[in-house]
């Protein structure tokens, strides 16, 4: 099933990742006012994930879902 740009798929529960309506990517922001980095790669796609996971190390973060206590 193809999903509209910028729309989540209903079972991705990750943190961090928000859509850009200006520039219409995603991008990964792990503090409220800090850097963020865009993820060029096609949401849904494995290449999306590890670029996800990337971005989440990169700035420092941990890859967690929401609702989910940090391990």
């Amino acid at each position: 099933m193809e999903l509209p740009e910028g729309a989540r798929a209903p079972d991705d529960a990750r943190m961090y990742l928000s859509w850009d309506r200006t520039k219409r990517r995603w991008y990964v922001r792990v503090d409220r006012k800090g850097r963020k980095i865009a993820v060029r790669e096609k949401y849904g796609t494995p290449a999306f994930d590890d670029a996800y996971d990337a971005a989440v190390s990169g700035l420092g973060g941990q890859p967690r879902l929401t609702g989910l206590p940090p391990r």
